[in-house]
């Protein structure tokens, strides 16, 4: 076989197709757009107008708590004037007075719970003014006594503490005689003044005020201590 006849029985191998992908470019298109904006704002005198309303709801609502604080203040002081005048003051208050205030009381009461519904808090102010007239000086009395009474215990544990030292002083011998006298004749003077104004309290009607007043005590009580420390 020649040379020819063999290339013409070969077969030809066609070279390899490539692939190709296929893609879309999607295509953009400006366009300007014209616009104008606005700024809307509150104007100064709504502005005021605003602040004032807020300010006069504000107000509206103090008012309100404080015209139910003052209703309730009233209605708790009835309450507690009525329990004690029957109890821990009945001692501290003369019968009329006693039977004045508690029907003040009374009448009071019915007119919170009627007229005094929807009533002003000038309204709750007078009516307890009016209370507390009669009811306070009962209070300060009632507190008076209880005051001196303790004074008077303070006073005698002090002057105890006073005839101690007065007693140890009278042993020792740098003290002059003069300092032991007038120590002496001092406790002799807070004696006596201690055991009168004990029985001129005990004696005393709790419907009127102490017949020594706290002050007193108090006196006594800072004269004792200041010699002690003088001496000491």
């Amino acid at each position: 076989m020649c040379i020819r006849d063999r290339a013409q029985t070969t077969p030809v191998i066609p070279p390899p197709q490539q692939e190709f992908e296929i893609q879309k470019i999607p295509k953009k298109r400006k366009t300007p757009i014209e616009f104008s904006y606005e700024i809307h704002g509150l104007s100064s005198d709504k502005i005021t107008e605003m602040i004032e309303q807020e300010l006069a709801m504000d107000k509206a609502d103090t008012l309100l708590i404080t015209t139910k604080e003052r209703k309730n203040a009233l209605e708790s002081y009835i309450y507690e004037m009525r329990a004690k005048i029957g109890g821990e003051y009945a001692e501290y208050t003369d019968p009329k007075t006693a039977q004045t205030f508690l029907s003040l009381l009374e009448k009071v009461e019915s007119w919170l719970f009627s007229e005094g519904q929807n009533q002003a808090k000038e309204a709750f102010e007078t009516k307890l003014s009016e209370l507390q007239k009669v009811g306070d000086p009962i209070q300060r009395r009632y507190k008076a006594f209880l005051e001196v009474i303790d004074h008077d215990i303070l006073l005698g544990n002090v002057h105890t503490r006073a005839i101690e030292f007065g007693e140890t002083l009278n042993k020792q011998e740098h003290y002059t005689q003069e300092d032991k006298d007038g120590l002496k004749k001092f406790i002799e003077e807070q004696t006596a003044w201690k055991i009168k104004a004990a029985e001129d309290i005990k004696k005393s009607k709790r419907t009127v005020d102490p017949p020594v007043k706290d002050s007193e005590y108090t006196n006594k009580i800072n004269a004792i201590e200041e010699l002690i420390k003088k001496l000491q």
